[in-house]
């Protein structure tokens, strides 16, 4: 009498790795020879419930003797009994069980033979079904994967069209379909990221968005470096930020905002003016009339004792925008370094009139009480 490996462990063949375990375990406990007694019956049939477990419990040799299963090769079996001799009557003649015993060692071969081609037919066509299966699986993924990148292609330029008329919260969630049909596109991404941050003002959605599109695109483009570079920024993360907008400028040498953002860092947020100067002078070469880059040179000039040449900047810069509340404010901040108290006073009350609270101050400070 034989038995699978998995009528041993009291499981189906399509019983999975968890089941398998549980299964063996609870033979274990059952059969285990410190529970039997030392019967040997009970040894022998644990050690084959043990060597089932480690075929079954390995998905390569559970593989291969799943496939000898298949065609009909059981592994573990009762040796069967020999057949009874008949012993032969004194005085009979042998040669007729002779000539019997050959015919019947020639049938026993011609079967085995049979045997034999009927296992490996069974083999072979059991590896042209596996690989005909195989084949439809491919094709079945290549062409659901042909089918999201278009819907991927199609969505993306709906997205791209709700962006551009102003209909954030539709480009949102047409990107977000992008995403859905292709997990890997960079591009929506970061343009989804790009309204997360400058529309909607979730600095640590737009992150995790600009973060994805560089995981999915290794070759990233230097405006998801400068938006990345932004996004640290705004978290006081220097390091990143430089990092990243650097990045930018090595991709893109003349992007006057990548240079903006970091002379913005070394001026306003690490007070290292002499650094953001040479970033704002870098920002106007790529863009003369930038005028935030004009506002921040001016200001590094002013922090650098330099309150002529600050003057001269605020003073081009209001000429292109007179409601540039800062520059009028630090304009009065520059006239009061050379002692011009009145051209202070001036530039902050401009200041004060278009809301500053600082300029207010400053006046009942230093302008009023004249």
């Amino acid at each position: 009498m034989s038995f699978t490996y998995y009528q041993l462990l009291g499981v189906k063949p399509t019983a999975g790795q968890d089941e398998i375990k549980s299964a063996y375990k609870a033979l274990a406990v059952k059969y285990h020879p410190d529970k039997t007694g030392g019967n040997k019956a009970m040894e022998e049939h644990f050690k084959k419930i043990n060597e089932a477990y480690q075929v079954l419990s390995n998905p390569e040799k559970r593989k291969k003797y799943d496939l000898r299963l298949s065609t009909g090769n059981s592994v573990v079996k009762t040796k069967p009994k020999p057949p009874p001799t008949q012993s032969t009557p004194q005085g009979t003649s042998t040669s007729g069980a002779g000539t019997s015993s050959a015919s019947k060692t020639e049938k026993a071969k011609s079967r085995e033979k049979a045997a034999e081609k009927s296992s490996r037919d069974q083999l072979r066509y059991f590896l042209y079904a596996f690989l005909g299966l195989l084949l439809v699986i491919g094709l079945s993924l290549s062409f659901f994967w042909f089918m999201n990148k278009d819907q991927a292609a199609k969505k993306l330029v709906e997205a791209q069209k709700e962006n551009r008329n102003g209909n954030y919260l539709q480009a949102l969630m047409h990107y977000t379909e992008v995403i859905y049909f292709d997990p890997k596109h960079a591009e929506a991404f970061t343009e989804r990221g790009i309204i997360r941050y400058e529309v909607i003002g979730d600095r640590a959605a737009a992150l995790s968005d600009f973060n994805k599109a560089m995981e999915a695109d290794e070759d990233t483009s230097a405006l998801l470096c400068y938006y990345l570079g932004l996004c640290y920024l705004s978290v006081n993360n220097w390091d990143k930020a430089k990092e990243f907008l650097g990045l930018s400028l090595q991709k893109r040498p003349a992007y006057d905002s990548a240079w903006y953002a970091l002379g913005e860092l070394y001026s306003i947020f690490q007070d290292d003016y002499q650094k953001g100067l040479a970033c704002f002078d870098s920002a106007l070469v790529s863009r003369p009339g930038f005028e935030n880059a004009i506002f921040g040179k001016a200001y590094s000039l002013l922090h650098l004792k330099k309150e002529q040449a600050a003057i001269h900047h605020f003073q081009s810069l209001l000429t292109i925008n007179p409601t540039y509340t800062e520059a009028w404010l630090y304009q009065g901040d520059a006239f009061m370094a050379i002692q011009l108290q009145d051209s202070a006073c001036h530039s902050w009350t401009m200041a004060s009139r278009q809301g500053s609270d600082r300029a207010a101050q400053l006046i009942r400070k230093h302008c009023e009480e004249n």
